[in-house]
Order: C-alpha cells, then structure tokens, then sequence
C-alpha cells in the first residue's frame, strides 16, 4: 500500500488503487477522533500565540502563575504624599489618658510601605477641664513625636484647656508617629479629641522587579 500523510496528524492518504483502504481510514478515524477530544480540553491545548481576548474576563480561577520569561517589569503603585488639610486618616471622639504627671500615648500613627517619602499633617484637640476645682490651675502637656522625636508640643498651665496642636511631619515607609498627653492633676485625665492625618496624594509607579540584565 503507497501511502502518502497529512503533514499535521500524519493520517494516511493511500493511493489510488490501493486495496484494504480500511485499515488506514480507520486508523485516521481514530487519530482524528484521540486529538479532537485533546483539543476540547485546555490540557491539550498549545498555547502558540498572544490572544486579545476582546473584553471577556477569564472567572474562577485558583491562582494565576506568571513566569519570569513572560515579565519584561513588575510595578507598584506608590502614594506620594503632601501635607495639607485633606483628611486622608482620621480618629474621631476623645481619648482620656496621662492623669498624675505620667505620659500616655494617645494614638499611634503608622505609615504602611505604600507610601513613599512625603509628608503629611497630623492634628488633634487637646482638652482638660478641672472641675469641681475650675480655679486652681494645673499643669498640661502633650506632644507629637516621629520615630523618638518631637515634632510638636505645648505646655500650659490652666483651670480650663482647649487647645489644638499640629505638626506638618516629614514621613517615609514605616515611620511611627504618636500623640501623648499627660496632666499634673491627680485625678482628672487629659482629652485628646478628633486626631487626623492629611495630605494631598500624587501617585508614582515604582519598579520592583525586572528581568533586564545589566552588565557595568
């Protein structure tokens, strides 16, 4: 038998005059009907080509694997912040710490690696009220501080305290920025009121990862 074959699947083309054309055809039949059914699920698919996939969304899917030779740049999308009076972080209501000349942190700040460096400021109001006594004056402190240092700070000696103080503080990844408060009274606590964070955010894309080889 003079066979020829298909350059793809390699199926049988027997020659005119051929005798037993059955058994060729049926092997074809066979191949045909094995790499049809390989063709029908993704396993058996050949990925060969980029696909435009024309806006379909690709749904339900455990976990996508993106290999190094198929990343040329991987980016991260950066808050870039300016201290201003938007309020991108905010405490509302009072806390009551710091009575008897022992400093307590109010609030801690934590700025998350999604920033970058900037700035941004940071308020709140502090008040004391010291009744039933309201004519005897007692000592009052508070403080904003970065990483240990202090940024702001007051220090009034008053029966009644309503005062607000802000720092515009110069930030980076990970920095701590916290408000304390004490107050010499021994029984009546300071109040810190309403703490915000502002800025004005701009974005940036930053690099974190590439697969360029450089050679210096």
């Amino acid at each position: 038998m003079a066979n020829t074959y298909t350059t793809k699947l390699n199926l049988a083309k027997p020659a005119n005059g051929d005798v037993n054309w059955h058994i060729p055809v049926n092997d074809n039949f066979d191949t045909i009907d094995e790499k049809v059914g390989e063709a029908l699920t993704i396993s058996g698919t050949v990925i060969d080509a980029d696909k435009d996939w024309d806006g379909k969304n690709i749904t339900n899917v455990g976990s996508v694997d993106m290999h190094q030779n198929r990343v040329d740049n991987l980016f991260y999308r950066e808050f870039i912040p300016s201290a201003s009076d938007t309020i991108i972080a905010s405490r509302t209501g009072s806390q009551s710490v710091g009575r008897g000349s022992t400093w307590t942190v109010s609030d801690t700040i934590k700025i998350p690696n999604g920033y970058g460096i900037g700035s941004v400021r940071v308020g709140c109001l502090i008040k004391a009220n010291y009744y039933p006594n309201p004519s005897y004056s007692y000592n009052t402190q508070a403080k904003i501080v970065k990483n240990g240092d202090i940024l702001a700070s007051l220090n009034i000696t008053s029966n009644i305290i309503e005062e607000y103080l802000t720092a515009d503080i110069n930030i980076e990844p990970n920095d701590t920025i916290t408000i304390s408060a004490y107050t010499k009274h021994p029984n009546v606590n300071v109040e810190v009121w309403d703490v915000t964070v502002g800025a004005s955010l701009s974005f940036k894309d930053v690099e974190i990862y590439s697969t360029e080889i450089d050679i210096v």
